[in-house]
């Protein structure tokens, strides 16, 4: 590596905020549509496996994955904020 070079596998140390688990997001929304929503929500996951690992709180919601929910919130005229089960700083490696 030449010298004054940046290193291409360094990272900034720098924390998130995840959030862990949604097992009552659903609770406070209509029921005319808690369907759509919940459909919303799962296609903001790669996969159906994702969607109920991160459901139960078993992997990290990343930032723009919390985003993503909240849009899709917000496309079926929901103005709460999803709610998770919790959040934690992690860094972003």
């Amino acid at each position: 590596m030449a010298k004054g070079t940046p290193c291409e596998y360094y990272r900034e140390r720098r924390s998130i905020r995840v959030a862990y688990g949604f097992s009552h997001m659903f609770d406070e929304i209509p029921m005319k549509k808690a369907r759509g929503v919940k459909w919303a929500v799962e296609g903001c996951f790669t996969s159906r496996i994702t969607y109920f690992r991160s459901k139960r709180g078993e992997r990290p919601i990343t930032p723009v994955e919390q985003r993503a929910i909240a849009a899709a919130f917000k496309r079926h005229g929901i103005t709460e904020p999803p709610l998770f089960d919790r959040y934690e700083n992690v860094y972003d490696w």
